[in-house]
């Protein structure tokens, strides 16, 4: 507690003279945090748990239903003085225990307090279930006795050389997926598709049943007791779930640690036999289910069993390795102090960190959890508006009543009825319009940098693309590929049997024709349609020699030849129109952009104040650009395919397109030129993101574009 906390409460006479104790039901064990003593009070009735630190213990202790609290109290002091509790902290730690049903009075029992009670704590527990909507539990089974007797079974698999067995099998699962990285990135596109559906959410069952076991057996191997065991409704689908809250009372932290890891771990084992599965199988309904297996228990570890900021795994991991009990709340009440202290001027208001850096790390935490469940919720319901929109629209309503609506009716109650903010109420109003006001301000008045990035790629100004010109057999390359060619100079020669007697049938048919031609002439008959045959055949003559002529490529300019596979060309046979290289200018670069129609939208309204272009891997020099051009139109192909996902980009293309340069959406293609003094390595084909800085805008103005964007994209509303 806070030395500035005053010793001291007004409200003291009220409790002074009771007596009370700790029900029978509530046990107490001891626990270390940061090298600090602390005691937990374990309900067994109600399996909740309270945590105070050492000299509440001592005060807690004293409390016999024999001595007043006033008469534990000054035996503290008497004792230690300068570590006491001061009485509004035992009058805040009398009104937890007294709401939570532990504490034993002299007085007679108010039968209709005890009710009140209980409804407030079942109103609570209906409260916290809407709250957590996404994260409904109902409880089915006590699974304890069931877990008793299979737990010879599991203690092998549970023990060091169970640790050392799961290493080797992850260890070469982890070897597989790399070896065939390819394959399972390939895979991963018909993950959602609906075929797929019914096996995603099978593996989902499966994985999170082998995930549920894993808390209650490693709770069971340390001795935990384990009475709950139900179904929750994880984002609205129903998945088992255990409720192994009883590892809190274990005083090793490495014990509290491998219980909450104990699900990731049974999942990540899974998930490795799964891999072998994959790996060992055909095409089928078992590779598919392994590989959804695999699928899930990623993306399940990663976006929220592992991660601290949702009360799952990962919180609790975070809280033992960091030896920070209750880090949510207390991130709360640090923010909530910061705003007592601060801005109402409340001195006596307690700080629930004890450093600087700590607190810092308290703010950054609330400020990061509210952060990661807002992206993690809208992304959410963003997907399952995509399939369900009016669900996704009554979703959207009810987390908006409860992350906002509900908060700041809170917040106002509490401005209006804290005892805390008693002497200070006029300022905190103040102190909370003067907050507001600079928000609005800083949203919706003060221009903030304007700008959006497109993927880009360099290419040379002149540049074409060499292709076959018929169909035909590639047999001499001229020149290898980054050698420099002049105007009209071979560069490949293709054969092409096909066209010779294509060639020697149209020759033959001319002759026919002149032969038909010569005697319709000698016999005075009419000349037209046989002249017409002559000029026929003679067009198709032409047309095929040119075609033959077509089959030694030559240099439409001076520059140099660029085809990364040209050791494959000679002997391969390419169909008409295939790319079989590039000639490119290297002397004069520009770029070639890629801006999607929403975006494309502000070129044309706003003025382009500046443009640059950050090459990949390159980090921290940029190319300023000149002569920004929007080329008008929906384009349909990449400038180079460097920018299509087939390539390693960011732009969506057609998985049948073999070049991987048709797009699935149509975009705006900007031109912008680099001046020729530039320092940095330039080379066509080479990909990055180009920066367009438009006139500056206030940030709602901007929020509210790309939201609007957004919804018009994705629903066409």
């Amino acid at each position: 507690m806070s030395a500035a906390e005053s010793m001291f409460s007004e409200s003291w006479h009220r409790v002074a003279r009771l007596r009370v104790q700790l029900r029978p039901s509530a046990h107490i064990r001891r626990q270390w945090f940061r090298g600090e003593l602390w005691h937990v009070v374990e309900d067994s009735f109600n399996n909740t748990f309270f945590r105070f630190r050492e000299p509440v213990y001592r005060l807690v202790c004293r409390l016999d239903g024999e001595r007043t609290i006033e008469d534990a109290w000054q035996e503290c002091l008497r004792e230690n003085s300068n570590d006491a509790p001061g009485q509004p902290e035992v009058i805040q730690l009398l009104a937890q225990l007294h709401h939570a049903n532990l504490l034993a009075t002299e007085l007679p029992p108010d039968t209709a307090r005890l009710l009140e009670r209980r409804q407030q704590r079942t109103r609570k527990e209906w409260q916290a279930k809407f709250t957590h909507i996404f994260f409904l539990k109902f409880p089915v089974w006590d699974p304890d006795a069931w877990l008793n007797r299979i737990r010879p079974c599991m203690s092998p698999l549970l023990s060091r050389w169970g640790a050392l067995a799961w290493l080797v099998l992850v260890a070469a699962a982890l070897k597989i997926v790399f070896e065939r990285w390819d394959d399972l990135r390939e895979q991963t596109q018909g993950a959602l598709s609906p075929e797929n559906l019914p096996l995603l959410y099978l593996a989902f069952i499966v994985t999170k049943g082998l995930h549920e076991f894993g808390h209650a057996a490693m709770c069971k191997r340390f001795g935990g007791e384990v009475h709950k065991v139900g179904i929750m409704l994880l984002f609205f689908s129903p998945v088992p779930y255990v409720d192994a809250t009883a590892s809190w009372r274990f005083r090793e932290r490495s014990k509290r640690i491998l219980v909450a890891a104990a699900g990731m771990i049974f999942e990540l084992a899974l998930a490795a036999v799964a891999v072998f599965v994959w790996a060992n199988t055909g095409a089928g309904t078992v590779q598919a289910l392994a590989y959804n297996v695999m699928f899930l228990a990623s993306i399940s570890t990663v976006l929220i069993n592992s991660n601290p900021f949702l009360r799952f795994d990962g919180y609790y991991i975070a809280t033992d390795l960091l030896d920070l009990p209750n880090l949510q709340q207390r991130a709360f009440q640090q923010l909530k102090h910061l705003f007592e202290r601060v801005l109402c001027g409340v001195q006596s208001a307690a700080n629930p960190a004890r450093s600087r850096r700590e607190a810092a790390g308290l703010v950054a935490f609330q400020f990061a959890g509210v952060g990661y469940r807002f992206f993690l919720y809208g992304g959410l319901l963003l997907i399952i508006a995509d399939r369900f929109l009016g669900l996704g629209l009554v979703l959207a309503t009810i987390f908006l009543g409860l992350f906002l609506f509900l908060p700041t009716v809170k917040f106002f109650r509490y401005l209006s009825t804290s005892p805390v903010l008693a002497a200070r109420r006029g300022r905190a109003w103040m102190a909370t319009g003067a907050l507001l006001a600079g928000l609005c301000a800083l949203l919706a008045l003060i221009p903030f940098p304007n700008d959006f990035r497109a993927p880009a790629v360099i290419e040379a100004r002149e540049h074409a693309d060499i292709v076959a010109a018929t169909d035909g057999t590639v047999r001499q390359l001229f020149v290898k590929s980054g050698q420099s060619v002049a105007t009209g100079q071979p560069i490949a020669r293709m054969e092409s049997p096909e066209l010779d007697l294509e060639l020697a049938q149209a020759r033959a048919e001319l002759a026919a024709a002149m032969a038909q031609e010569a005697k319709a002439m000698q016999e005075a008959a009419a000349l037209l349609p046989t002249s017409r045959r002559r000029e026929v055949a003679e067009k198709r003559i032409q047309w095929i020699e040119a075609l033959r002529a077509g089959l030694l490529i030559r240099a439409p300019f001076d520059g140099v030849w660029v085809s990364p596979h040209d050791h494959e060309l000679p002997g391969a046979y390419v169909a008409r129109g295939s790319r079989l290289g590039e000639l490119l200018q290297p002397s004069h670069f520009r770029i070639a952009a890629t801006v999607s129609q929403q975006e494309a939208a502000r070129l044309f309204t706003d003025e382009i104040r500046s443009a640059s272009m950050r090459l990949f891997g390159q980090a921290g020099s940029d190319l300023p650009l000149a002569a920004i051009r929007i080329i008008p139109g929906d384009q349909r192909t990449l400038p180079h395919p460097a920018l299509g996902w087939s390539g390693g980009g960011e732009v969506p293309v057609d998985p049948q397109d073999p070049q991987g340069r048709k797009v699935t959406e149509p975009f705006f293609k900007v031109l912008g030129e680099i001046p020729e003094a530039t320092t940095a390595l330039l080379l066509h084909g080479r990909a990055g993101n180009v920066r367009f800085v438009l006139p500056s805008e206030p940030l709602a103005q901007q929020w509210w574009r790309r939201l609007r964007q957004l919804i018009q994209k994705r629903y066409q509303l």
